[in-house]
């Protein structure tokens, strides 16, 4: 039997519907709610789609959304993404170096919400765009950004503009402006340096962390109670702090201020040529050759510990302030080759109430042409001779200063107690 080609079409016309597909594409502004459903997948982007003030685009569980060119969702009104955990929306851009699939502008951001949705790149998943302010926070919970991004562009929103809780970033990057997230996986991305990211409960794995930017976010990023695996963290200007967390194979350098609180370390390197470094409440294990370099230090009641080979830590002295003191209280230094290098001071530095001992080479090396006031500290034993012998100071080179030692500790120094 010959099919001719109106029979043809009717069959195909047929298959495509039993089989559910409807080919959507969607663009222009719309100036009346609307609600995109997955009995209606996939929603094909195929012109900037627009939702001005005062109109609301709600995307149901299910939903599929395609950007096969760069084209965005354009919300000044307001959007609500309802997935669900066993169907997520799910957005799709599969366009290299383009625009983000999402862009909010002069919106009330408290407004609109995303809940279990799927970013799939490269194209970029959400940003906060420039122009008129947008207020508010954007809540975005239980969402999975793959080899995408998000951002904040609005350089002067003053508070958090984009909320991510319980949700997963893999290969992907935060890319600028005031971000929180929170109980979420960060793994193989990237916080950029022009990004401030407050990241609380997180698990962040082979990712790089930086702040550099001095313009609008002039605030520190701060990681509260999180992990941190095999992580770079770059502090270029401004500050990072890292508090009450786990870090595992961790480097940590630039040329901003870096402060580590009530943390434990295995294997940190830090290396901060002239820039502050803040370790309070810590306990270190360094066994694979890692060095600290410090340039203003303040370290205090911490529990350092080496492989017999390494140096505890390496002060420069370089301050930002020279009224500025530098100290090293309350801490123990144990198991390296050199327990503590001063190698130079442009003030005042108090070495004091410390536990120095068990370094096989010199508990204190004195490398900078002043002396060194290191009174008060427990030196593994009561014999000044023996104390002596592990120090490197003016008596082994002339050319540097003297560490005046007395007095000292008879006895271990038991309130050195970290992580309290």
């Amino acid at each position: 039997m010959v099919i001719n080609r109106f029979q043809f079409l009717r069959v195909v016309f047929l298959l495509v519907l039993c089989a559910g597909v409807s080919l959507i594409n969607v663009k222009g502004p719309v100036f009346h709610n609307v609600t995109w459903k997955q009995s209606n997948n996939p929603y094909n982007v195929v012109g900037d789609f627009q939702i001005p003030i005062g109109v609301t685009l709600t995307i149901k569980a299910g939903t599929r959304v395609v950007f096969n060119m760069d084209f965005r969702l354009l919300i000044v009104g307001k959007l609500k993404i309802e997935g669900s955990l066993k169907n997520p929306v799910k957005f799709f851009g599969n366009v290299t170096n383009g625009g983000p699939m999402i862009v909010f502008q002069s919106t009330n951001l408290s407004e609109s919400s995303i809940s279990y949705c799927n970013f799939y790149g490269p194209k970029p998943a959400l940003q906060i765009n420039q122009g008129d302010p947008a207020t508010g926070t954007l809540n975005a919970n239980f969402i999975f950004i793959n080899n995408s991004a998000i951002s904040n562009y609005y350089g002067g929103q003053s508070s958090i503009a984009i909320s991510v809780n319980n949700s997963v970033l893999l290969q992907s990057d935060v890319t600028r402006g005031l971000i929180l997230i929170t109980n979420s996986d960060i793994t193989s991305s990237t916080i950029d340096q022009n990004a401030i990211c407050n990241l609380t409960n997180c698990k962040i794995k082979s990712s790089t962390i930086s702040n550099g930017y001095s313009g609008f976010n002039e605030a520190s990023t701060v990681i509260w109670k999180s992990i941190l695996t095999q992580c770079t963290v770059n502090v270029q200007q401004n500050t990072i702090v890292i508090e009450e967390s786990n870090l595992t194979d961790v480097f940590v350098g630039g040329d901003g201020a870096f402060i580590l609180r009530k943390s434990s370390a295995n294997g940190l390197t830090i290396s901060f040529a002239w820039s502050h470094v803040e370790l309070t409440s810590c306990k270190i294990i360094n066994k694979k050759n890692e060095t600290m370099v410090m340039g203003w230090v303040n370290v205090s009641c911490c529990d350092i510990q080496g492989n017999k080979q390494n140096t505890g830590i390496i002060v420069n002295g370089l301050l930002f302030n020279l009224d500025d003191t530098q100290t090293i209280v309350n801490s123990s230094f144990y198991n390296f080759a050199i327990g503590i290098q001063v190698s130079a001071s442009e003030g005042p530095i108090t070495i004091a109430n410390n536990n120095l001992y068990q370094n096989s080479k010199y508990n204190l090396y004195n490398k900078y042409g002043y002396n060194i006031v290191a009174t008060n500290n427990w030196w593994g034993t009561s014999n000044p001779n023996k104390i002596k012998k592990k120090i490197y100071d003016y008596y082994e080179d002339i050319l540097t200063g003297k560490v005046l030692f007395n007095p000292f500790l008879q006895n271990k120094n038991p309130n050195v107690k970290c992580l309290q």
